[in-house]
């Protein structure tokens, strides 16, 4: 799941637009105890419902499942959390590759063979080659459609001042605000994103997200 935040609100009275004066969202050392916490309450919830099972030593007794938790507890926890994006601009383009492409792109697309699908994949062991990957056409679709969202299931959902009801309104005040508004002393200024002011087209759009031209025939 990814969230983007806004860096700062309106005031109460919605007059002005309060940057947030933090470099950052959420201490990781303590993002990593509360994960941490949560995981165990959630572990220990399943253990005392009777739906966590398997052969561990650990699961044999409520006693034995107390001292499990006890050492998991005092375990440190690894958290990643990535770098912030040198603008707003650059943490969209990242976004967009999992919010507006499908799961594969039709130029990894390499061959179809005797009911055998062939495609150029990341290879993790050597970054920045690729590798080709060939699998049954069945097992191919069972893979494309892990990517479908379930009936009724809502991809991007908006709130606060990204909510529907808002745009027109508080958000459009904000944008305003951003722009006209000096920021009050120890404030960050807020970052300005120049907007172009033409609208591309869908054609233009999918270039850039997909690198292919739709206007081009691929023969």
């Amino acid at each position: 799941m990814h969230i983007i935040a806004t860096g700062g609100g309106l005031s109460p009275d919605g007059s002005r637009w309060i940057s947030a004066t933090n470099g950052f969202l959420l201490p990781v050392r303590a993002l990593s105890k509360i994960i941490r916490a949560k995981f165990a309450e959630a572990l220990s919830k399943v253990f005392q419902e009777g739906r966590l099972k398997g052969n561990d030593p650990c699961l044999e007794g409520k006693v034995q499942f107390a001292r499990f938790i006890r050492k998991l507890k005092r375990k440190k926890w690894v958290v990643y959390c990535k770098e912030i994006f040198r603008g707003s601009k650059k943490a969209y383009d990242y976004l967009s590759r999992y919010t507006h492409r499908v799961a594969i792109s039709n130029h990894r697309l390499l061959s179809l063979d005797d009911h055998l699908v062939t495609f150029r994949a990341r290879d993790n062991r050597n970054p920045g080659r690729h590798r080709f990957v060939t699998i049954h056409a069945q097992e191919f679709i069972r893979r494309f459609l892990l990517h479908i969202l379930p009936p009724r299931f809502v991809k991007i959902r908006h709130f606060g001042l990204m909510a529907p009801c808002n745009a027109k309104t508080k958000l459009e005040s904000a944008r305003a605000l951003i722009i006209n508004q000096e920021p009050a002393p120890g404030e960050v200024p807020p970052e300005r994103t120049d907007i172009s002011k033409e609208s591309k087209t869908w054609q233009e759009m999918m270039e850039d997200l997909t690198g292919i031209n739709p206007t081009l025939c691929p023969q």
